[in-house]
C-alpha cells in the first residue's frame, strides 16, 4: 500500500483531513517527547514510556477491538498509517466512525492514534496487538 492509495482512499470519506508534514512533524514531535524513549525506531510501540497496556486479538477482528477500546472519544483524533516502515508517515484527521471506515477500507496495515490531548497513543501491530500507552505524570 502506498501513499497515492492511501490519499485514494480517504478522499472516498467525508470527514478526514491529510495532515500537511509540517502539521503532521510538529504533532508528532509532541507525541514522541510525551510517549517514545527512542524516537528514531521505526516502530515505536517497541519504545514506549509512561503506563501501557496490551490487547493481543488474534485472529479477532481489530477494528471491533478498536471500537470498543475508544468507545466514548468525541475529539477529533490523528491517525498516522506506518505500515511498518520509517517515516515519512501519512497523518489523517478525523472522527472515529470516519477513521474506522477508512482503516476497513485498508488492507491490514500497522498504524497508530492519539487525541487531540495527546493523553493516550494507541497502536495496533502487526503482531495483533493493540498497545495504548497513557499519559504518565
Amino acid at each position: 500500500m502506498n501513499e497515492h492509495q492511501i490519499r485514494e482512499a480517504c478522499s472516498r470519506h467525508s470527514g478526514l483531513a491529510v495532515l500537511s508534514d509540517a502539521t503532521l512533524a510538529l504533532a508528532l514531535d509532541r507525541v514522541a517527547d510525551r510517549f517514545v524513549n527512542e524516537r528514531d525506531r521505526v516502530r515505536w510501540w517497541t519504545s514506549l514510556k509512561g503506563d501501557i497496556e496490551v490487547d493481543s486479538y488474534g485472529t479477532a477482528d481489530g477494528l471491533t477491538l478498536l471500537r470498543e477500546r475508544l468507545r466514548g472519544v468525541s475529539s477529533e483524533l490523528t491517525l498516522v498509517i506506518t505500515d511498518d516502515d520509517p517515516p515519512p508517515w501519512l497523518g489523517i484527521r478525523g472522527e472515529l466512525p470516519e477513521l474506522l471506515s477508512l482503516l476497513a477500507d485498508l488492507p491490514c496495515c500497522e498504524f497508530f492514534v492519539f487525541d487531540d490531548r495527546q493523553e493516550w497513543l494507541l497502536f495496533d501491530t502487526h503482531h495483533n496487538e493493540l498497545i495504548v500507552a497513557r499519559k504518565h505524570e
